[in-house]
């Protein structure tokens, strides 16, 4: 896509061998055309180191007009025993099109050639040479990025404070490739990053990604988690690492990685990679823990700022405070029509005091104003913060503060607010209102209602809403969720909850794979895409509480997203999670479909001796049951990855098996794919007849 070219004169150990922009190239040699080449100048080491011996494919570009191509092509010709191959646009005149085949023949060039301007074929043609590449053989490409997933997010409240931060974290940014803020949760970590990051973003020609790893379990994920979030697909057997390495060797961005704490190790090794491999790429990190990487620029995030013994605290100074300013404006912005005076001042500093600055802790302390006053709120304080903070005494103490302050806010809570907001937590990455109503509630109350409960605790601080193109979604920051999660493991009704959530997101994932073949399915690929974490949390239930039977049928109603959004690599570690967690002895059709699902997507990686083998034992169980459409599908995908690996005789009669069964069930469609099969297995056969 013409995003980097290789320097392609001089030696591969001059200084001056470098990777070129397209900008540089263009300033560098402007239009030149093949006739302007200089022959005489040697092509770099770095050409044939990267060659060897391998094909390599040009893909829509001109073979006889553009520089850079030209000296490819000599390069590569000067490799023996090499057919090299291309994907071209057919010339509109016959005479130029004779000639040009011609001369690409005796070139040792092998052409794929497309009608003039249907350049959308390319992508199609592509797909089905990804699948005939040997094994090993194949390369990852990214896709052209996405703008929505990764941008900065929108923030729903005004910044308050840390200015200095900011500007000083906006000259680190500048010059250093690694920083990380580092601070206990609630510090308001998340909120510097992005304040620092926009600040900062025209500085990166290439922009400013943020990835939140929140709500993500797995570190197998992370890396697969950062390249869907910057839109990147897998398109052959790479892994998501190699993916995201090629796609940023050349990128000058700022890239944030949000609440790595948890994944601590998945995410030093990321970093660590993603550093070695690229030139340009600055990583912003927020987590409690040090990542401890070479180069690590700690930023410690402390709490906001206060009064130190000795400073005047009368109404006027105290509201240059960065910790006062906040809890004056999220009073502003909750409408408490609330301003510091000489009756409340002490009383709003004591408070401010107890919380440590914490700005989460004040914004739920601010909550608390609805129905008491200042002073009342301060005592209520006073009196839960000298009993819940005796925990443990390796926990920091500004964490011990933040927990005791939710303890507090969640004491004050009803008991049917208490059961809503610990079964919240079963969902990871938030709900909508539907399924909140489905799962928290099973649909037992009606769904004006489940809002307005919603509502209850979003004014206390202890869930986000967050506006979604489908309406309005519910959250709970990290931090909350954690300890919702805690007091719901404490419950009888943790398993209940977490069973209605796996019920709820199989059924979605059911109802939604239906819809991939027509007209609303970019529209369900994108609530996949929403639902993904959901969906990782309830197949880790699944596989953990050993209900294996709902979390087979809900990898195989994922796996079609899985494929078509390019997160094959994850969709075939989770399949084989559930295959290996409880084979049965006996056939049994859910098993035998996540096998199928199993065998495509390794087959859409090039990986055909895995394919193979699961749809050889897929089609050994389907031929147990009784079900004739799955059998006809079994049939034909065992057939297809025969033929991928040369078994033809074999292939041809699975296809012509296939065939006729299709016709029998008057599977039309089917029917007609598998005598296409067939076709092609005698074409490559050399039956050009049949």
């Amino acid at each position: 896509r013409g995003r980097v070219l290789y320097k392609l004169h001089g030696d591969v150990d001059d200084d001056q061998d470098r990777v070129l922009t397209l900008g540089e190239y263009r300033q560098h040699y402007g239009t030149t055309t093949v006739e302007k080449v200089d022959r005489e100048k040697q092509l770099p080491k770095l050409l044939l180191l990267i060659f060897k011996t391998q094909p390599v494919l040009f893909v829509g570009c001109s073979l006889d007009k553009d520089r850079t191509v030209s000296v490819l092509m000599g390069a590569i010709r000067d490799l023996p025993g090499v057919t090299h191959y291309a994907i071209l646009e057919q010339p509109k005149d016959p005479g130029q099109f004779e000639a040009k085949r011609k001369a690409l023949r005796e070139q040792g060039f092998k052409v794929i050639w497309f009608p003039p301007g249907q350049f959308s074929l390319i992508d199609t043609i592509l797909r089905h040479l990804a699948a005939a590449v040997p094994e090993g053989m194949q390369r990852c490409v990214p896709a052209a990025p996405t703008e929505i997933a990764a941008r900065l997010p929108v923030e729903k409240t005004a910044f308050i404070g840390r200015e200095k931060d900011v500007s000083d974290l906006a000259q680190v940014l500048r010059t250093k490739r690694l920083v990380s803020l580092l601070g206990s949760g609630g510090s308001g970590k998340t909120r510097l990053a992005i304040q620092s990051a926009r600040a900062v973003q025209d500085h990166f020609a290439d922009g400013v990604a943020f990835v939140s790893l929140a709500a993500l379990s797995d570190p197998a994920a992370v890396p697969g988690t950062i390249a869907e979030k910057l839109g990147l697909r897998e398109q052959a057997s790479a892994p998501p690492t190699e993916i995201l390495r090629e796609y940023l060797a050349t990128k000058h961005m700022l890239l944030v990685l949000d609440n790595c704490e948890h994944l601590i190790e998945a995410c030093r090794a990321i970093i660590r990679e993603l550093l070695w491999g690229t030139t340009q790429l600055t990583i912003l990190a927020t987590s409690r823990q040090v990542l401890d990487l070479d180069g690590e620029r700690k930023w410690p995030v402390g709490p906001l700022s206060l009064p130190k013994p000795g400073d005047k605290t009368d109404p006027d100074s105290l509201g240059k405070y960065d910790a006062i300013k906040l809890f004056l404006k999220r009073a502003e912005d909750q409408g408490y029509g609330f301003s510091l005076s000489e009756e409340n001042a002490e009383h709003v500093l004591e408070i401010c005091r107890r919380l440590d600055g914490i700005p989460h802790a004040i914004e739920l302390a601010v909550a608390r104003l609805q129905g008491a006053t200042v002073a009342e709120v301060a005592v209520g304080l006073v009196d839960a913060l000298s009993t819940l903070t005796k925990g443990p005494v390796d926990t920091p103490p500004r964490q011990r503060t933040l927990e005791a302050t939710i303890q507090w806010s969640y004491e004050l809570l009803t008991p049917s607010q208490k059961d809503l907001f610990n079964s919240l937590s079963v969902f990871a990455g938030g709900a909508d209102v539907s399924a909140i109503r489905e799962v928290c509630y099973a649909d037992k109350i009606e769904t004006p209602e489940v809002r307005d409960r919603l509502i209850e605790l979003a004014d206390r601080s202890l869930i986000e809403p967050e506006p979604h193109r489908e309406g309005m979604r519910f959250m709970q920051l990290e931090t909350v969720r954690q300890y919702a999660l805690v007091k719901l493991l404490d419950s009888t009704e943790a398993d209940l909850y977490r069973n209605r959530h796996l019920e709820w997101i199989l059924a979605l994932s059911e109802h939604g794979t239906e819809q991939l073949n027509g007209p609303y399915e970019q529209a369900w690929l994108d609530t996949f895409e929403v639902e993904h974490d959901n969906i990782r949390t309830a197949l880790a239930w699944a596989i953990d509480s050993k209900n294996f039977g709902l979390g087979l049928r809900l990898g195989t109603a994922a796996r079609r997203f899985w494929e078509k959004r390019g997160h094959v690599n994850e969709g075939r570690r989770l399949l084989a999670l559930g295959l290996d967690a409880d084979e049965p002895v006996a056939a049994q059709p859910d098993y035998a479909r996540v096998l199928s699902g199993a065998g495509i997507l390794a087959y859409r990686q090039g990986d055909s001796k895995v394919a193979l083998k699961h749809f050889k034992r897929a089609l050994e169980m389907e031929r147990q049951l009784d079900d004739p459409v799955r059998l006809a599908e079994a049939i034909g995908d065992l057939g297809i990855v025969l033929q991928v690996r040369g078994g033809y005789e074999e292939a041809l009669a699975l296809h012509q098996e296939s065939h006729r069964l299709n016709l029998k069930l008057e599977e039309i469609r089917q029917a007609t794919v598998a005598l296409f099969n067939m076709g092609n297995t005698a074409y490559e056969t050399g039956d050009l007849e049949q």
